[in-house]
């Protein structure tokens, strides 16, 4: 007798049971749903993050010129294969090292937090070569402004040293020139 429920209260549990089974079964379908929502969601970030990626190392590597990233202490984190050409290395070799054997940055490491800063000076190649190069240093931040290294964009100025030599010496042969002719007229002229 202690077990038997009278009928009234059997139907009651019975429609609450088959109630609740109801709610979890229409919870659970949207659930399903938005888990499903999500999940396409998510496929899409990834691609289109997958294809950011790919966007960005395409720019990098399309560079003509040489790229650098450090980390806060110097240390090359990345550098572009324009930068490998560049500095005649391999980038297993420069990964790690130090900008400083490489480019003319130390003296301008700690005035990054104003900005850019433009320079010129003697980079070396992996092999000990002395060249020009031309460069800008900016500060790396991450998302949060927090700066985690350097950025350096440099050039080989080689062509442009030579130009400019060129030039200058092409000047003063015209002065040399300019010069002969106004003696030579002088002599000539008492003559």
């Amino acid at each position: 007798d202690a077990y038997q429920m009278p009928p009234s209260e059997l139907a009651y549990a019975w429609l609450l049971n088959v109630f609740g089974l109801f709610l979890v079964t229409l919870l659970a379908g949207s659930l399903s749903a938005r888990v499903s929502s999500a999940g396409g969601r998510l496929r899409l970030a990834e691609a289109s993050a997958a294809s950011l990626a790919r966007l960005n190392e395409d720019i990098v590597r399309s560079l003509n010129s040489g790229l650098v990233t450090t980390d806060l202490d110097g240390r090359i984190r990345t550098i572009n294969p324009a930068g490998l050409e560049i500095l005649c290395a391999e980038a297993d070799r420069l990964l790690g090292e130090a900008v400083e054997k490489h480019l003319p940055v130390d003296a301008f490491q700690n005035s990054l937090r104003d900005g850019v800063v433009r320079a010129e000076g003697n980079a070396r190649r992996a092999d000990g070569g002395a060249f020009p190069v031309g460069f800008s240093l900016n500060a790396l931040n991450n998302v949060d402004g927090t700066r985690i290294g350097a950025l350096i964009l440099f050039q080989d100025l080689s062509e442009i040293v030579a130009l400019r030599e060129t030039a200058a010496r092409g000047e003063r042969l015209a002065v040399l020139g300019r010069l002969s002719a106004g003696l030579a007229h002088e002599i000539r002229n008492p003559l």
